[in-house]
């Protein structure tokens, strides 16, 4: 018999739920021991998580603080950490290119802003690849926001993987009350039971919904063909959404709430790491620190144990007590028998040691060392942790934090890949769909931006450049007042454009080519315009000084002409305004 539509993906449901279930006593534990606000394995269950199993908040602590790192410096909201380019360099550096690059970054950078983006990822992204390893959350479309960002709990989602790895499906099932379903989908949508808990004003019980996102593959047994060409709805949409209420029947004859498609993978799931190619789900160092978090929990357990027997001991006492209990209260009475000598009185059992009481405090603060280095608490906290009367410098705690955080290199490049790409991607197609982004210019017709990340350790490394320009520049201004021409060997235009790129300055602060060009072309004009004029003014004082000179007289002017012959007054001699000769009798010198 075949299967419904409905059967095959709640069928596909549990065969997820059995591929994930070696993960779940694993997150079920960083949920109890760091995390219990993050896991909600029982989506009907609306108690809220305590942490009733942490005496010692240390892990906790720590996930936090390796959290708040890692959002402030790989994409905080104070400061750019990405910015657009191209596949081809050379592209990327024409003017119309750069302006329209940094114009899409910028509304890019708007709309993170005000949809919730920084909040998701502060307050849920960095907690569960921390703590679980894997994060999970929907980029929803929204007239409003452009962007819809929301956050998924742990245990409440189910992921598949296609052949390179990459997260292609996400089942999610969670609870909405009667009121929700009705207001969402339609009171024509819903099932019986539904309808009837509505009609009789039961708005507030919940039900069982299940969300299912995967690619609109071909599905003979289910009837679905598959990605239909030239249709704008559903079936011409690479994925497809289907909505179900998991425990009763819509009332529609599909049985589903919704049936909807979406032009690109909605869903973000980043992991921390894989121990193995084919694993789907990913490995954190909070599942790694947590037997010493266990272990952590059970001997502060012990220490408490320890401290209470000092200072509520174990007592002991004569037959004579016997009848009642004496009171330890300050202050307290407590009547014994007549005739009772001094022996008659209450002593300690036992009182442990105090060198046990200290040992245990030592192996608590080993440990305690130990889960923060292990939850890489360590990174974040340079300048706190240093205890040393003479403080490190700004310099020194960078480079601190530089060394550092290369420990992280191939977990920050998983997050850039699986999550930060991902977002700017899902952000820029609603962006483009929503009308948002400016149109392109003709060089970028057919051609795929490229995400480049500007986070603390790219530019680490790219800072690191500009100290070298910095002293090439000065040593070569330092050998041009030796020899001018050292300064023939630098271009000065990709120095100043480099130098500008790595310290991550906004475009519109250079000038083009072609301005720089006109402004160097109306500069000359200036200058020989200046020359010509310079030229004239010293020519009109030489003619004026010659035509006051004296030819009578022996001096060098008359011995020249002389030796020059007669021919000298009438072809090379300057001429006044009759065209007679100035240095001839005739003329007006004479």
């Amino acid at each position: 018999m075949a299967l419904t539509a409905r059967q095959r993906f709640l069928g596909r449901l549990g065969t997820l739920k059995t591929l994930r279930a070696p993960w779940d006593e694993a997150y079920r534990q960083v949920g109890q021991y760091l995390l219990p606000w993050r896991v909600k394995f029982s989506p009907l269950d609306k108690k809220r998580a305590l942490n009733d199993s942490i005496l010692d908040p240390t892990g906790t602590y720590a996930v936090r603080t390796c959290a708040a790192g890692m959002s402030a410096g790989i994409c905080s909201p104070a400061r750019s950490w990405f910015r657009l380019t191209t596949p081809q360099p050379f592209l990327a550096t024409k003017p119309g290119v750069k302006q329209y690059l940094f114009a899409v970054q910028g509304i890019l950078e708007w709309i993170l802003q005000r949809s919730g983006f920084y909040g998701v990822t502060s307050g849920a992204t960095f907690y569960d690849l921390v703590g679980f390893g894997t994060f999970g959350m929907f980029v929803e479309e929204d007239p409003k926001l452009i962007a819809r960002f929301k956050a998924l709990p742990v245990g409440q989602y189910w992921l598949a993987t296609n052949e390179n790895g990459e997260v292609d499906t996400i089942y999610r099932e969670f609870s909405l009350t009667v009121g929700q379903l009705v207001g969402e989908f339609g009171l024509d949508k819903v099932s019986a039971t539904v309808k009837d808990q509505f009609k009789r004003s039961q708005f507030d019980v919940s039900h069982l919904v299940l969300h299912v996102v995967e690619p609109n593959r071909k599905d003979e047994e289910t009837g679905f063909e598959g990605v239909e060409a030239g249709r704008l709805d559903w079936k011409g949409m690479p994925f497809r959404s289907i909505w179900m209420e998991s425990s009763t029947k819509s009332d529609q004859g599909d049985g589903f709430l919704r049936l909807k498609g979406y032009h690109s993978f909605p869903a973000v799931t980043p992991r921390w790491a894989r121990t193995q190619p084919e694993d789907v789900y990913g490995t954190g160092p909070g599942i790694e620190a947590l037997p010493d978090v266990k272990q952590l929990q059970t001997m502060v357990r012990r220490k408490l144990q320890l401290v209470e027997k000092v200072a509520i001991p174990p007592l002991k006492g004569p037959d004579s007590l016997i009848g009642g209990v004496p009171s330890q209260l300050p202050g307290a009475f407590t009547r014994v028998p007549a005739g009772a000598t001094g022996g008659d009185k209450l002593e300690p059992i036992y009182i442990p040691e105090h060198g046990a009481i200290m040992q245990i405090r030592e192996d608590i603060k080993g440990l305690q060392w130990t889960i923060r280095e292990g939850l890489f608490a360590d990174l974040w906290r340079i300048i706190t942790d240093d205890d040393r009367a003479q403080r490190s410098t700004a310099e020194e705690v960078r480079a601190k934090r530089e060394e550092r955080l290369l420990q992280l290199g191939p977990v920050v490049q998983a997050v850039e890949t699986e999550y930060l790409s991902r977002v700017i991607d899902r952000v820029y197609e609603l962006a483009d769909r929503a009308g948002y982004l400016p149109p392109p210019p003709a060089e970028l017709n057919g051609v795929s931006l490229k995400v480049e990340f500007l986070s603390i350790m790219a530019e680490a490394q790219k800072a690191q450049q500009i100290p070298a320009l910095e002293r090439s520049s000065a040593y070569i201004l330092s050998l041009a007042q030796l020899d001018p021409t050292a300064l023939d060997s630098v271009n000065a235009d990709k120095f100043a454009d480099r130098y500008v790129d790595i310290a991550g300055l906004p475009p519109d602060l250079m000038r083009t080519p072609e301005e720089r060009e006109a402004l160097r072309q109306g500069r000359a004009q200036q200058a020989a315009a200046a020359q010509q004029a310079q030229a004239l003014q010293v020519g009109a004082g030489a003619a004026k000084d010659l035509s006051g000179a004296s030819l009578e007289n022996d001096n060098a002017l008359s011995r020249l002409l002389g030796s020059l012959g007669p021919a000298a007054a009438s072809q090379g001699a300057p001429v006044d305004a009759s065209g007679m000769s100035l240095f001839t009798p005739g003329g007006s010198a004479a």
